[in-house]
């Protein structure tokens, strides 16, 4: 009895996979029936197979019982269907069937006796593992195919010309590495962004609830509010417009049980005093991974990071209104990760600076800085820490980097798996910062050497970065913090500026 059992449950996975294979969009009641039919299907040829082979005696049952475990091989495949990892899932479908196939010849041919119980754990385990590696080869693989460089397309390149042709250079200073004062601002927030007049800082925060919630602090009268609270899911990373009049967001609500992955950008109006004067608008329509959005340059186009089938993309397109929503239109790839994870970072007034850093979901590993109208890379470093971010000046001439210099396991991980541990939700919105302890500013001319800030050590030992922003004068700048207890907070940052 314990064989059947163990038989049907061997099967659930495969008739998932074969579900999705057929039916791609099949929801949870859908893969139930269709794991249940599986596991029967399963049953009845472990069954069929003991019959043929000797009868029901306890060697053709072992057999059976052994041939059957090669359906947890379609486990990891299941898992790499739903994070929308690597090709389709008729592939894996179609290689988990065959290693069935295979497994249930194979001992039907075999004299041996019947395996051990040491013997089937050991083979249980090993199908997972085998499934688990060939996921991680086949969607590397996968990814890696549409990888590399992407040419400088000839549109961006003339908008990028024309910006940087009207963008006026700001008044020449120079600042010391001594801040002149340092301000905690608030005991809460992340991702902190300076509204264009200064006047605000917009950040991402738990609401009363615990979800993740987009706030505007106002720095005149030190108030908060809680611009997203009457909303579905959770809201990270506000992007405001250059004229400030709205911003830019990543959110879940729209994630389902069959692309539990999945985000999407929003776009919302930044006026009012306590919250917006409609809700937010959905800006992306996919069910991929679509987050990390800003304003390019001339703010009549969003830049962001999408990924599908484990691939990641930076790409820009222009945004429109019109009938009561919003659509994109002309996208283009700015930037390609191969099998890694990549995420764009800010781009800077001129045009000329586009700052990505690449990673594999835990945190980033190098940065570079890409030239639009040439096509020309620098990097930002190959050894970035997690909580790395960038900002520039309101001319684009100053540039600031927050990171943290501490080195943890996780940030040994090779880059290339990037595919996969980015996809996972658990991994990609948990700030990796807060498992490090240290933070380091460095500013200065973009195309400079960045001289790091001596902050004080209560506030550089607090914790690590979790996001920054450059005041448009360079001035003074504000970034936020993540301790290893996982408080944060957003620390304000006067220069001594001639």
């Amino acid at each position: 009895m314990i064989w059947r059992l163990w038989a049907f449950v061997s099967g659930t996975p495969l008739g998932v996979l074969v579900l999705w294979a057929v039916l791609p969009e099949a929801g949870q009641e859908e893969a139930i029936m269709a794991a249940l039919a599986g596991g029967a299907l399963m049953m009845g040829a472990a069954h069929g197979f003991a019959l043929r082979r000797e009868g029901l005696d306890s060697d053709s049952a072992g057999h059976a019982m052994r041939a059957a475990t090669a359906g947890w091989l379609a486990w990891p495949g299941v898992w790499a269907v739903r994070f929308d990892i690597g090709p389709p899932a008729p592939v894996f479908a179609l290689l988990a069937l065959g290693w069935v196939l295979l497994a249930f010849w194979r001992h039907g041919r075999t004299d041996a006796g019947s395996p051990t119980a040491i013997g089937h754990l050991g083979r249980w385990l090993l199908e997972l593992a085998l499934g688990t590696a060939l996921v991680l080869a086949i969607g590397g693989l996968w990814a890696s195919a549409d990888g590399g460089m992407v040419d400088p397309d000839e549109r961006i390149q003339a908008a990028t010309w024309d910006i940087d042709a009207r963008v006026p250079l700001g008044p020449k200073h120079a600042c010391s590495i001594t801040p002149v004062a340092t301000q905690v601002l608030s005991a809460r927030g992340v991702h902190p962004q300076l509204s264009p007049d200064g006047t605000a800082v917009w950040y991402g925060s738990a609401g009363a609830d615990g979800r993740r919630q987009i706030h505007r602090l106002t720095l005149a009268t030190d108030t908060s509010v809680c611009w997203t609270c009457g909303e579905r899911g959770q809201n990270r990373r506000p992007r405001p417009h250059p004229s400030g009049n709205v911003l830019v967001f990543d959110t879940d609500r729209f994630a389902t049980w069959r692309h539990p992955g999945a985000t999407d950008v929003m776009v919302v109006d930044a006026r009012g005093e306590t919250g917006p004067k409609r809700p937010s608008r959905r800006v992306t329509y996919r069910q991929d991974v679509d987050r990390h959005a800003f304003y390019d340059p001339t703010g009549n186009g969003v830049v962001w990071v999408r990924a599908e089938a484990g691939r990641a993309t930076v790409r820009r397109a222009a945004i429109q209104t019109g009938h009561g929503g919003v659509l994109l239109t002309n996208e283009q790839d700015l930037y390609r990760a191969s099998a890694g994870w990549v995420v764009p970072l800010a781009w800077a007034a001129d045009g000329r600076a586009l700052a990505v850093a690449h990673g594999h979901g835990l945190g980033p590993r190098r940065g570079e800085i890409l030239d639009p109208a040439t096509g020309e890379r620098r990097s930002l470093g190959s050894h970035l820490g997690a909580g790395v971010s960038v900002a520039f000046s309101g001319d684009g001439a100053w540039m600031a980097l927050a990171e943290t210099s501490t080195i943890r396991a996780a940030s040994l991980l090779p880059e290339s798996l990037g595919f996969a541990v980015a996809r996972i939700p658990r991994f990609a919105e948990r700030d990796p910062a807060a498992l490090r302890d240290e933070t380091v500013v460095r500013i200065g001319a973009r195309d400079g050497e960045l001289m790091a800030l001596e902050l004080p050590p209560e506030i550089a030992g607090w914790g690590a970065p979790s996001g920054l922003t450059l005041a448009s004068d360079a001035r003074s700048l504000v970034f936020g913090q993540l301790s290893r207890t996982r408080d944060e907070r957003l620390v304000r940052v006067e220069l001594d500026c001639d």
